[in-house]
């Protein structure tokens, strides 16, 4: 493949794009850029004195100040970095703190220059209203008019399940969504717990599907099915459904979508690739309620309203651009350039690739596994 031209008229005009160009210009090309990074020590709390709140101050940009007093002004600087960096802005600066401050691997020119390039991938215009999921960042955001409304945590598909990197539009909110069993689910997991106890469907909310009709385990001759499995099965609707109370739909070919999930733990963890490809969204209520707010006749508490045991359909009178993309460093309006880690390996690949001019938008290797489509999130 062969790098296409880029003049600087076509260039992407989107606000990150020209803030690494900037960086770029001023980047020493022999060094890596590395914030100062601070010690090892005990979680600070407000009020708390510590040896290392000069060397925060001077990373967080704040002015010098006598004593090393952990004060307000140093609180609040902490909970901005904190909810930029997806940690719950609570204001202590503790481990969690500490490695996102300190960063991972330094950011590099080569760094720099493939994320510009991913920029030029992106749709020229991401819509007045969008939702913008980083899949290294494990974040989702809702923007209007290029400004951050609304940020939550997200859990992205794991290594062998990558989540895809495209662009569509949402259409579609479910309520009490059916969660239809991928056959790959249904062949290793299903099928042999089922053959050897009927009774394994229902204790996980789940329905035989034969030829269009609803059909009991029970009734089943399992000794007669051997190891072929025609059935398809689908979780019914409720709170402890795979996909939770409420999906949201942007069809396309990979068949992923935003979507609850009753497995909370993971939004807890700092490393959170681990879904079948879907992005599953931590506060999924909230989202609706931001992601609706064009809406005359949908709020959080109409979709709430039809919490139960019948999946329900919303079609949304504005379809909502909706971007799942793949950014290891972000700048954000802070002006602080901000790193996560390779997830997928996308960064490392594109890096080479740039350096060989064997280059195409978008890279194929970003598309998901042809495996990684109707999975549990």
């Amino acid at each position: 493949m062969i790098r296409r031209p880029c003049s600087a008229s076509s260039e992407p005009t989107h606000p990150e794009f020209l803030a690494l160009k900037a960086r770029l210009a001023t980047f020493d090309a022999t060094q890596t850029e590395r914030p100062i990074s601070i010690a090892n020590g005990a979680t600070l709390k407000p009020g708390m004195s510590d040896p290392r709140v000069p060397a925060l101050r001077q990373r967080l940009q704040l002015p010098a100040v006598d004593g090393l007093v952990y004060d307000e002004a140093l609180i609040a600087a902490i909970k901005t970095f904190r909810a930029g960096a997806g940690l719950e802005d609570d204001g202590v600066m503790g481990p969690a703190t500490l490695t996102a401050l300190n960063g991972g691997a330094p950011v590099t020119h080569e760094d720099i220059l493939a994320n510009m390039e991913r920029w030029r991938w992106m749709p020229r215009d991401l819509g007045k209203f969008n939702v913008f999921v980083n899949i290294p960042e494990y974040r989702l955001t809702i923007n209007r008019d290029g400004q951050e409304t609304y940020a939550t945590r997200v859990v992205v598909g794991s290594t062998k399940h990558q989540t895809p990197v495209f662009s569509d539009n949402i259409r579609h909110i479910v309520v009490n969504p059916y969660w239809n069993v991928p056959s790959s689910i249904i062949k290793n997991e299903i099928a042999p717990k089922t053959r050897g106890n009927p009774g394994y469907i229902a204790s996980q909310n789940m329905e035989l599907i034969y030829q269009g009709n609803v059909v009991s385990a029970y009734q089943v001759n399992w000794a007669a099915v051997g190891e072929t499995f025609p059935f398809r099965v689908r979780q019914k609707p409720g709170p402890s459904n795979s996909l939770g109370q409420i999906k949201f739909l942007f069809p396309n070919k990979h068949d992923v979508y935003l979507h609850d999930t009753p497995s909370k733990g993971l939004f807890g963890r700092a490393f959170r690739a681990a879904s079948h490809g879907c992005v599953r969204v931590q506060n999924p209520m909230e989202f609706a309620a931001a992601l609706t707010a064009n809406e005359p006749n949908i709020d959080r508490a109409s979709l709430e309203a039809m919490f139960g045991s019948s999946e329900r359909w919303v079609n949304p009178e504005q379809q909502v651009p909706v971007h799942l993309a793949y950014f290891t460093l972000r700048v954000g309006a802070d002006g602080e350039l901000r790193s996560y880690a390779d997830v997928y390996g996308h960064n490392a690949k594109l890096i080479k690739a740039l350096g060989t001019g064997d280059v195409a938008a978008p890279v194929i290797a970003d598309a998901a596994p042809a495996d990684t489509t109707l999975s549990p999130k």
